[in-house]
């Protein structure tokens, strides 16, 4: 999720667009325009706050890790390859480099925890989450 007027969105495009090249034929990369009215579900739906913010999905749809702000290239390509040979978990879960990290540290954490409880709630009958 990104804005075409962010000069950290700008930079880490470019390290990500590394990354696209590297594994484009086993990991599917969707950029989101966060700035755009149509895209706001989907900005609400992964808390973002600050951008770029990238989610890491696994082949289940489950978010396997998220990275804000100022991300590595280096996260960025060792994520992606953790994705395009199906590893169960990234070697970068977390990782958040801007002016509210912890907050967004905590917003990941929060999400990570959040999916887990809806998990274990469809497998529990009779379970329910709260929020829903």
């Amino acid at each position: 999720i990104y804005s075409h007027n962010c000069p950290v969105c700008a930079k880490t495009g470019k390290s990500a667009l590394k990354a696209i090249q590297k594994f484009h034929s086993d990991v599917d990369w969707v950029m989101v325009d966060g700035m755009d009215p149509e895209n706001f579900p989907l900005v609400q739906e992964y808390n973002v706050d600050s951008i770029p913010h990238f989610v890491f999905l696994g082949t289940d749809g489950s978010i396997m890790g998220e990275a804000v702000g100022d991300v590595p290239e280096k996260l960025l390509l060792e994520n992606t390859d953790a994705l395009a040979h199906n590893k169960k978990v990234l070697p970068n879960p977390t990782f958040a480099k801007c002016d509210n990290a912890k907050k967004e540290i905590r917003n990941i954490q929060l999400n990570s925890a959040l999916q887990k409880m809806k998990q274990a709630a469809k497998q529990a009958p009779g379970a329910s989450i709260l929020s829903e």
